[in-house]
């Protein structure tokens, strides 16, 4: 038999090799109550390590915690629109913009994040499941979605399934015994991300003005009625 947890042969009659039965036996011991805690710290702390599985209670609490804590950073986003309301009404115009770039990097760090967190908990969840992580591209098309979800929900394979030992390189261990490397690249990204999409946003409006600016210069005053 094989064992079930680290892929490990030569058993007789347990499911487990004894060091994975010790593994358990402590997990279970230590294991809080509160599964939606554990599951939403779970999907953040291996946000980058794609090369583990995660089990389908852990998936589902971690995307249910994940959220939440979309949902809290929403509600603080919109209630700070109504301090830059205030704000620009008082004609306190610099606090305004200093409090617009903060909401819209906020915002962004939110984002970056779900897509990462998403991500990585998807793939390990099929690895779970017994599948191959490219299957989580079925995601990024509407008509493809509801395929990787009904995945998503599947049991975890039992017996033969080499997703279950971890395959991760040299330099992702490396990677994440530097102490706050995760969160750098994380606030890296999204400033990245931010400045980005306001590039785009300035040449698009600068085009719509240069396109407005030949029209009314090559159709005159009437252009404007």
């Amino acid at each position: 038999m094989v064992c079930q947890r680290c892929g490990a042969k030569g058993l007789t009659e347990q499911k487990l090799c004894p060091k994975c039965q010790q593994k358990e036996a402590k997990a279970m011991i230590a294991q809080p109550s509160n599964k939606l805690f554990v599951a939403t710290k779970l999907i953040f702390k291996d946000i980058f390590r794609y090369g583990k599985s995660l089990r389908r209670a852990d998936y589902w609490y971690g995307t249910l915690g994940l959220f939440l804590l979309d949902s809290l950073v929403y509600l603080l986003v919109r209630s700070l629109d109504q301090v830059k309301w205030h704000l620009y009404l008082t004609q306190s115009f610099r606090v305004l913009h200093l409090l617009s770039e903060l909401t819209s990097y906020l915002f962004t760090l939110m984002l970056v994040v779900t897509f990462f967190v998403s991500l990585s908990a998807q793939v390990r969840r099929l690895h779970d499941v017994g599948i191959a992580s490219g299957w989580v591209l079925l995601g990024f098309f509407p008509l493809t979605l509801p395929i990787l979800l009904v995945l998503l929900c599947q049991p975890a394979k039992k017996g033969e399934n080499t997703y279950l030992t971890e395959k991760q390189n040299s330099v992702g261990a490396a990677f994440y015994r530097m102490k706050g490397a995760i969160v750098l690249v994380l606030l890296v990204t999204s400033l990245l991300v931010l400045l980005t999409t306001q590039t785009a946003k300035r040449m698009f409006f600068q085009w719509q003005f240069e396109q407005a600016f030949e029209q009314l210069q090559t159709k005159g005053p009437e252009y404007l009625e």
